[in-house]
């Protein structure tokens, strides 16, 4: 028999801005509820695909300033999406966003 489980402090559910997605977040919620644990919140994206081309065909069109400016405006509509979706749920368990 395998020793029991320590207590659990915080039930994590990756979101990633669909529907579908937000599904898991009744059983993650119960499930925090459950362990007495705190729900915590974060978008997730897929990782873009390599290019199967060496060397590759298309070079970047954006210089250092303007791709850290759209991770940037990226990054921030991530948060407010995540907020915005702890504003939706009970308030048992505290959900909180998690960056």
């Amino acid at each position: 028999m395998s020793a029991p489980l320590p207590p659990a402090r915080t039930v994590v559910a990756p979101l990633d801005g669909t529907p579908e997605g937000e599904r898991a977040l009744p059983l993650a919620a119960l499930a925090a509820r459950r362990l007495g644990a705190a729900l915590e919140l974060f978008h997730v994206v897929a990782p873009l695909p390599a290019l199967a081309v060496d060397p590759p065909l298309i070079a970047p069109t954006a210089d250092g300033e303007t791709l850290a400016r759209a991770r940037g405006a990226a990054r921030a509509e991530a948060v407010r999406y995540v907020d915005a979706v702890c504003a939706r749920l009970p308030a048992d368990p505290p959900a909180r966003a998690r960056e």
